[in-house]
């Protein structure tokens, strides 16, 4: 599933768009893309008819698909460990961030403040000009997903993270 995340990378887009029709008519695309353009095709839709609506969607909404199923990759961390969370978002400088744990408030800064919710009093760190996020002495109830959502230039990006977290694993003793 997908969901569509406004950016100002319209013309990447509609390259990319071009590009991918080009190689489904060639039938050089084995991507999950290349299937439903292909089925497309086979209902008879041309590639330059899916080319075209691809482009005036792109220019409309002028933005970037992400996957919307969540992040692609898990952090393991140790019962009573630390996380450090980063959502590496450029753009310009940070307005206000909201980190999520599932779809609860875990951390909020907006105007000079910070405030942490539930389980993450006393135990977060929040660097405001980054967006960074440090979450001290975690719980097996604290895994789960973590989205940041920050506020750049009047837009709001989202970062996800997948963070498990796991007992220690014991030293073997050489027995079998």
């Amino acid at each position: 599933m997908y969901r569509f995340q406004f950016s100002s990378q319209t013309l990447s887009w509609v390259s990319l768009s071009v590009c991918v029709c080009v190689c489904v008519e060639r039938k050089t695309l084995s991507l999950s893309y290349g299937s439903h353009l292909r089925a497309m095709a086979d209902q008879g839709i041309s590639t330059p008819s899916v080319i075209g609506l691809v482009t005036i969607f792109c220019c409309i909404y002028g933005g970037q698909f992400v996957n919307a199923a969540g992040p692609s990759t898990t952090r393991y961390v140790i019962t009573n460990g630390n996380v450090i969370l980063n959502p590496g978002i450029p753009g310009g400088v940070l307005q206000e961030i909201l980190w999520k744990h599932g779809v609860n408030k875990a951390v909020e800064w907006s105007t000079d403040r910070i405030q942490e919710f539930r389980d993450f009093k006393g135990r977060t760190s929040l660097n405001t000009t980054t967006g960074e996020i440090t979450i001290r002495q975690l719980t097996m109830q604290l895994s789960g997903v973590y989205e940041a959502e920050c506020v750049i230039g009047k837009k709001i990006q989202t970062f996800q993270q997948r963070v498990e977290v796991i007992d220690p694993v014991s030293q073997p003793d050489g027995h079998l």
